[in-house]
């Protein structure tokens, strides 16, 4: 009986992904006091969502980071989800 054979997977070329922060052109940085849209980019568990899935650049996920954990020391956010 013959091997089975490996089927390889089509590799797609990467989608360009544009940061969502660059489209809109913030002229500000991100402040913790935002709390309705940093709220938006937690899971329901109240965990942070990578880069990969907010299409974020990483200048940017470093200020979001900065910004929720600020929010959650003041009480702003929850440690846990909602």
């Amino acid at each position: 009986m013959a091997p089975p054979v490996k089927r390889r997977r089509r590799k797609l070329p990467p989608k360009e992904v544009v940061c969502p922060f660059d489209a809109a052109t913030l002229d500000k940085s991100l402040d913790y006091k935002w709390v309705g849209f940093i709220s938006k980019f937690r899971s329901t568990q109240g965990k942070l969502i990578s880069r990969k899935r907010t299409g974020l650049n990483k200048q940017h996920q470093k200020q979001l980071i900065v910004a929720i954990k600020r929010a959650r020391f003041m009480g702003l956010l929850g440690y846990v989800g909602s």
